[in-house]
C-alpha cells in the first residue's frame, strides 16, 4: 500500500468515525478550506470539415472522430456560507477553485491522412465553480448534500504537423496550431460532510461537469503549406474530492 493510499484511508477513517469529540452542532456561517481531488477529463473530438491547401472542401480521408481521456491529482480550495433553514435542512452557496492539469494526445489529426507523423493534444488546466447547495442533516453533526451551478475550465487543443510531405510541406518545417479558451458549463455534485472537532468540517464529494461543445480550427488550410481541418470537441470532467474546512 503506497503512501497516498495510506493517507486517504486515514482521512476516511477519521471522517467516518461516529464518535466525534467537541463537535459543534451549528452549520450556519462562513467556512473555508483546502481539498485534494482526482479529476478525470473526457474529450470527444469530431472533425467537421477537411480542406485542400487551397481551401477546397474534401471528404474525410480517415475517421474524423477521436476520444481523449486523462486523470490527474488536483489541489484546490473552497469558501462558502451555510444557512440552517430548520432542524433538518441546510442551504448554502460556495466558490471552488482547482489547480491541476489533464493532458492526452493522439498520433493523428482526425479526418486527415493516416500514416503521417502528426499528432493532436487536448489539455485541461485550472477550473472554478459557483455553486448552490442543499443539505439534509442525518444527525446534528452529519449531513448529505447536493450541489449545482456554473463551472469554468481552462482548455487547450493543439495540432502538430511534422512536415511529413503528406499533410504539410516539409520545406516549411514543423507546423503547430493551438487554440485555448475558458469553457463555461454546468456542474452537479453529491457529498457528505461531518463536523469533527471544534470548528472543523470534513468532506467527501463527487461532481460532474459538462462544458458542451467547443468549435475550433484544428489546422488552417494554407496554400502551398498544409491541408486544413475544422473540428469540435465535447468536454466533460468527473471529480472526486476530500476536503477539510474551518467554519467561522
Amino acid at each position: 500500500m503506497n503512501a497516498k493510499v495510506k493517507i486517504i484511508c486515514f482521512i476516511l477513517s477519521v471522517m467516518l468515525t461516529p464518535s466525534i469529540v467537541n463537535a459543534q452542532t451549528s452549520w450556519s456561517g462562513v467556512y473555508v478550506g483546502p481539498e485534494i481531488s482526482q479529476r478525470k477529463l473526457d474529450a470527444d473530438w469530431s472533425t467537421t470539415a477537411t480542406y485542400f491547401p487551397d481551401g477546397t472542401v474534401i471528404p474525410f480521408l480517415i475517421s474524423p472522430d477521436e476520444s481523449y481521456s486523462d486523470s490527474t491529482i488536483e489541489l484546490g480550495g473552497y469558501v462558502g456560507y451555510n444557512w440552517e433553514i430548520n432542524p433538518s435542512w441546510v442551504a448554502g452557496v460556495e466558490l471552488n477553485l482547482g489547480l491541476g492539469e489533464n493532458e492526452d494526445e493522439a498520433n493523428r489529426i482526425p479526418g486527415l491522412f493516416t500514416g503521417s507523423a502528426n499528432f493532436t493534444t487536448v489539455t485541461a488546466g485550472k477550473n472554478a465553480s459557483i455553486l448552490g447547495r442543499g443539505g439534509f442533516k442525518i444527525t446534528p453533526t452529519m449531513m448529505v448534500y447536493i450541489t449545482g451551478g456554473l463551472a469554468f475550465q481552462e482548455f487547450e487543443v493543439e495540432s502538430t504537423c511534422n512536415a511529413d510531405t503528406v499533410v504539410c510541406n516539409p520545406a516549411l518545417g514543423v507546423q503547430t496550431n493551438s487554440e485555448s479558451t475558458t469553457l463555461t458549463g454546468f456542474t452537479l455534485g453529491i457529498g457528505y460532510e461531518i463536523q469533527l472537532w471544534s470548528n472543523w468540517i470534513g468532506r467527501l464529494e463527487y461532481s460532474y461537469a459538462d462544458y458542451g461543445e467547443y468549435d475550433f480550427t484544428a489546422l488552417p488550410a494554407i496554400n502551398g503549406a498544409s491541408f486544413g481541418a475544422d473540428a469540435t470537441v465535447d468536454v466533460t470532467t468527473q471529480t472526486a474530492s476530500v476536503g477539510m474546512a474551518y467554519k467561522f
